[in-house]
């Protein structure tokens, strides 16, 4: 299954939405061999009795799940929007904590944030887009708070401003945390496999409703068919946050950054 992420992650958005209306026109096709078939084995009366009213309730819980998996797929990708957000919010704000320290403090977790943020936006933000890490990312945010709990900065300020400044480097570490792993995580989870085969199973039942009327389901099938892979690839598309297909910038963390030359 890894291997077909790939695949696909390798592709442009026009290739997805090609290939999922090419898989929708052949479906239709092969229904219309397989009712030919049957016919010429006389096995079609076994599907008289199946009248169109019975696909509505194989068609409800296909649109229900296919919604639900919409709705899946659009939280992930606000999460990993909402953790670059918090995450600059993190570094602005260690900024703003430390402006009021000695010029000498001020100036060193300065350049330990802005290395973080040019470590993301030069070599990490293409690592994510591999769905991979960057141990240079995880060097940078290591120096961030060695610089604070080795007292290098901040240090005549106290305890409970130490802790301040330990909160503000959690806030940071934990959106950087979730973002990395929603980037690495490149797999088709198990509600993949049951929107297709929801879909695969309301295909069938437009295949028996209208198996004696072989145009009538050939019209049937294919409005389904596009219908289908129309959602089926715009999902795709957004199923994975900070691939190519689907990148989020990294302009809030410049900007963060950026702040301490305006003010």
């Amino acid at each position: 299954m890894s291997e077909i992420v790939a695949t696909l992650l390798g592709w442009q958005p026009y290739q997805i939405v090609l290939f999922s209306l090419l898989i929708a026109g052949v479906i239709p096709f092969l229904s219309l061999l397989v009712v030919y078939l049957l016919s010429k084995k006389g096995l079609l009366s076994y599907v008289d009795g199946f009248h169109s009213t019975n696909i509505n309730a194989i068609a409800i819980l296909f649109s229900l799940f296919s919604a639900f998996v919409a709705n899946d797929i659009w939280i992930r990708l606000e999460a990993a929007r909402s953790a670059v957000i918090h995450e600059a919010d993190g570094i602005q704000l260690m900024m703003r904590l430390t402006e009021g320290l000695s010029a000498g403090e001020t100036k060193f977790m300065y350049n330990a944030l802005k290395a973080h943020v040019k470590t993301a936006v030069e070599d990490e933000w293409g690592q994510m887009e591999q769905g991979k890490s960057s141990e240079k990312a995880v060097q940078s945010l290591s120096n961030i708070v060695e610089a604070i709990v080795t007292f290098e900065v901040g240090k005549n300020e106290g305890p409970e401003f130490q802790g301040r400044l330990l909160a503000t480097f959690i806030q940071i570490r934990d959106n950087w945390r979730i973002r990395t792993e929603i980037a690495k995580d490149r797999s088709f989870t198990i509600k993949w496999f049951g929107m297709i085969i929801f879909g695969f199973l309301t295909q069938i039942a437009i295949a028996c409703a209208h198996a004696s009327k072989p145009k009538s389901m050939f019209i049937a099938q294919t409005i389904f068919a596009l219908a289908f892979a129309t959602p089926i690839s715009l999902l795709i598309m957004n199923e994975f946050p900070f691939s190519h297909m689907t990148p989020i910038s990294s302009e809030p963390l410049q900007t963060a950054i950026e702040l301490k030359n305006t003010r």
